[in-house]
């Protein structure tokens, strides 16, 4: 099944063609220039391929951004008759029995288990007691590895009772 994946939460936007988390093709540019190149960057992915679903990050993040990318989505997967698949900001950074970090601001992290997502205070994330990661480290006030992008999270499984599809 192939997926159109679009990320606008982030300074960097992410488009990308999935078949089975497998990556086909990727296009990433300035978020703050989404209104550039989000469209043909998605006309690029899927002008001769044929797609059965959009996923789309739903943050947190970039409101404005995250807001652009969401209606964007929504409006291709109207036009296509698509399932859309929302899911977070840091899913495609998360490994198991880890926490994955996003700078919040003002001394707080969105911080995600696997599970659940949560914003917290820095200084309730060495109470998990668990390895920290975060796509960005050089962002987070605490020690922590590397989070690297991985698509195989964003699977559709139209049988799931775990995603929700929004129309």
């Amino acid at each position: 099944m192939k997926i159109l994946f679009i990320d606008t939460s982030d300074k960097k936007a992410i488009v990308a063609l999935l078949e089975q988390g497998t990556l086909l093709a990727k296009k990433e540019f300035e978020a703050i220039e989404q209104q550039k190149f989000l469209i043909p960057a998605i006309d690029e992915l899927i002008s001769n391929t044929p797609i059965e679903a959009i996923a789309i990050c739903v943050g947190p993040g970039s409101f404005t951004g995250t807001r652009i990318g969401v209606m964007t989505g929504k409006a291709l997967a109207f036009a296509l008759n698509l399932p859309l698949i929302p899911f977070n900001s840091l899913l495609p950074y998360h490994k198991e029995k880890t926490l994955t970090l996003r700078d919040a601001k003002n001394g707080f992290c969105f911080c995600f288990d696997g599970s659940l997502i949560e914003k917290i205070p820095y200084s309730e994330v060495l109470e998990k007691k668990l390895p920290v990661y975060a796509k960005n480290p050089e962002s987070i006030p605490l020690e922590t590895n590397q989070a690297t992008l991985s698509f195989e999270k964003i699977v559709f499984q139209p049988e799931s009772e775990e995603i929700t599809l929004i129309y």
